[in-house]
């Protein structure tokens, strides 16, 4: 779910990991109006929910058509103001997936890598996002040390340098969304 913390809005990992390969199979318009992303759809395996604010206009709609028609599109659940466009991940990307899902973010192919950063470089106005991005997926050094002198412990070279994803938040429950 998305969490409201001061002004700062924090959305699933999924959105910033995972939305950018998503992308490169079908191609995310209207970001102003998608609101989260979720990794766990009902019964769902290997699937990511594209959280949509409803919008009456015309190219929008016209674009959740599309989306319909995707040969990676599952099905779309419906609340009072979202729509949650739910999609299979595609085959080339599962391993990221799955590494995703065991909080292994820097064992992302160099491939994938570059397409998220590309991604958030492209469709985001903020540099701070994009530089934590490539701190955690190529384990910048600094971002090593700074961890260890926050919490006060010796991160191995093994260690992801971002916790690990909240299945809870990953979770898509219609009801949070009925009266939003």
């Amino acid at each position: 779910m998305t969490k409201d913390i001061g002004n700062k809005v924090m959305v699933n990992k999924s959105k910033s990991y995972l939305l950018p390969l998503l992308n490169e199979h079908v191609k995310i318009k209207y970001l102003y109006l998608l609101e989260n992303t979720f990794i766990n759809v009902k019964s769902y395996l290997e699937c990511i929910g594209l959280l949509f604010k409803i919008s009456d206009d015309i190219n929008f709609i016209r674009y959740c058509n599309n989306l319909e028609e995707h040969p990676l599109f599952k099905e779309c659940i419906c609340t009072k103001n979202h729509m949650l466009f739910v999609f299979h991940f595609p085959e080339q990307f599962l391993n990221e997936y799955k590494y995703f899902k065991l909080g292994r973010y820097s064992r992302f192919s160099h491939d994938a890598k570059k397409k998220i950063v590309k991604f958030f470089s492209h469709n985001y106005q903020y540099p701070e996002l994009v530089q934590e991005l490539v701190h955690i997926l190529y384990k910048n050094r600094s971002r090593k040390e700074r961890l260890e002198k926050e919490l006060g412990i010796i991160l191995t070279d093994e260690d992801e340098l971002t916790s690990i994803i909240d299945e809870e938040e990953e979770t898509f429950k219609s009801e949070n969304y009925e009266y939003l």
